[in-house]
């Protein structure tokens, strides 16, 4: 299995011979990279002045691109001055008559480049048509109008998150940078950008890039000019296939990438409740479910006593099936965690989690089903009621992986079942050497997969996520995947 993240970087008309390197900090001298992770110096490439196609030209030298590329994701760390750190870069080849010629992915941290060729990309899906608006190009051109650099000195961090997506949905109302019809982009300070004085998202599709602090304290969203505005499409990243969001007080699912919608007719008032609950603008990942088939099994949970409103018909009718009781005291502390997931019609489960109170702990509960939803059967879970739920990822009834969390620990704890949940078996799940680390910290089991004899476990902090791969839920786990230069 491969690394799925990706980022692009450069600017198209710099040389070799026209970057200069401090002693010490030369890039590799040009060889044929090969499928895989090897060593590379990047140098001290500055990709606010050079821009992505600069990266790309460099990378040419070192395998084969096409001229033509279509960018599909950007994740690049930069220093003050925009020094190119580390970098996530997938990109998509096009011949002379626009056909696809596949998809390459470059993930460079630490002087180690990790290479796929696109004979040997894990998504091949994830290809689309060639469309202007994803032109390396043109999305160049827009990535040098943004003053980097200008921003940079307001904000005052050591380190920035630069990143593209694809054409992706600005939220309704946000705030943003403007820059759309040429018009040049506001240098703000982030109180500045919170307050709007940049320009507030439409809810529309656009070409944005993203700048935000590697801790997270900030993010500010760049809405730049489209090459054709009338053929914007959204975007087809992994794990965006399927999703979930509230559009003028309902509730609206996804399975193909957003190119179509399916309503839920849940009242405006209950879906408002939810969401506050929630603490979220829109339904956060574990309280949805969408099966990637038609028709079959949508489902939302919902309320401080979970609910499930749950449709088998693609949005043609919906029932309401409570899962479980919390106990009296446990009400009002906050969802804390959920997990819902289907494996087919009949079999899924239900993961609830509730924040933390002095003097009444918390409670953590799994519920699954072998009818379709219509009953629930609640099972143990490890951990006393000073430890959380933060996460769970199961690849079917039996065999499945939990992080939860004490308030006195610096890192979550995983554990992991192999009879459904009659036994739990704490596992190490990273290397000691990187527990502590601010991301580590937060993350949690999100997904679980059981392919060709081999597990494959994601964990995640909201969009950052790595990838490892084991023949035992027990471990030891390998890494396959660190899109985002963390770990």
């Amino acid at each position: 299995m491969k690394r799925v993240c990706a980022v692009l970087l450069g600017f198209c008309m710099v040389l070799f011979s026209g970057c200069s390197f401090p002693e010490g900090q030369a890039r590799s001298a040009p060889f044929p990279l090969e499928a895989g992770q090897q060593d590379f110096s990047l140098g001290n490439f500055r990709i606010t002045e050079q821009g992505i196609e600069g990266l790309v030209s460099i990378l040419r030298d070192y395998a084969p691109l096409p001229g033509t590329l279509g960018l599909h994701l950007l994740d690049a760390t930069v220093d003050s001055s925009g020094g190119l750190k580390s970098f996530n870069l997938l990109v998509e080849g096009y011949d002379e008559d626009k056909q696809s010629t596949g998809l390459s992915q470059f993930i460079y941290e630490d002087q180690q480049m990790s290479y796929t060729p696109p004979e040997q990309y894990e998504y091949p899906e994830l290809s689309v048509p060639y469309n202007s608006n994803n032109d390396l190009h043109a999305l160049n051109q827009e990535f040098l109008r943004i003053p980097w650099e200008q921003q940079f000195s307001l904000l005052h961090e050591s380190l920035y998150s630069i990143r593209y997506q694809g054409n992706g949905q600005t939220g309704e109302g946000t705030p943003l940078m403007d820059g759309r019809n040429h018009v040049d982009f506001p240098v703000l300070t982030w109180e500045e950008y919170q307050a709007g004085q940049g320009g507030l998202g439409d809810g529309k599709t656009g070409v944005t890039f993203t700048l935000g602090s590697r801790t997270g304290s900030l993010s500010m969203t760049y809405l730049c000019d489209p090459a054709d505005p009338s053929t914007l499409v959204q975007s087809r990243q992994p794990g965006n296939r399927t999703a979930c969001r509230e559009k003028d007080g309902r509730l609206q699912f996804t399975r193909d990438y957003g190119e179509t919608w399916i309503s839920c007719d849940l009242p405006e008032e209950t879906v408002a409740s939810a969401l506050d609950f929630y603490q979220s603008s829109q339904p956060p990942e574990g309280t949805y479910y969408i099966s990637p088939d038609s028709p079959g099994v949508i489902a939302f949970l919902y309320g401080a006593d979970p609910k499930l409103y749950l449709s088998r018909d693609d949005g043609e009718s919906w029932q309401t099936i409570s899962v479980g009781e919390w106990e009296e005291t446990l009400r009002g502390l906050g969802y804390g965690s959920r997990a819902l997931q289907f494996f087919h019609e009949q079999e899924g489960y239900v993961g609830i989690g509730t924040d933390y109170s002095m003097g009444r702990g918390g409670y953590k509960g799994w519920f699954t089903t072998q009818d379709g939803g219509n009953t629930w059967q609640e099972h143990s879970l490890p951990g006393g009621y000073n430890e959380i739920l933060r996460g769970m990822a199961f690849s079917d009834l039996q065999h499945g992986i939990i992080t939860v969390r004490s308030i006195s620990a610096d890192y979550p704890t995983f554990f992991a079942t192999d009879n459904g949940g009659e036994t739990w078996t704490e596992i190490t799940v990273l290397p000691e050497d990187v527990r502590t680390s601010e991301w580590y910290a937060f993350c949690k089991a999100s997904s679980l997969e059981y392919v060709d004899g081999q597990y494959a476990l994601t964990i995640a902090q909201g969009e950052r996520k790595t990838r490892l791969v084991s023949s035992s839920l027990q471990g030891p786990w390998e890494i396959l995947q660190d899109g985002n230069g963390d770990l």
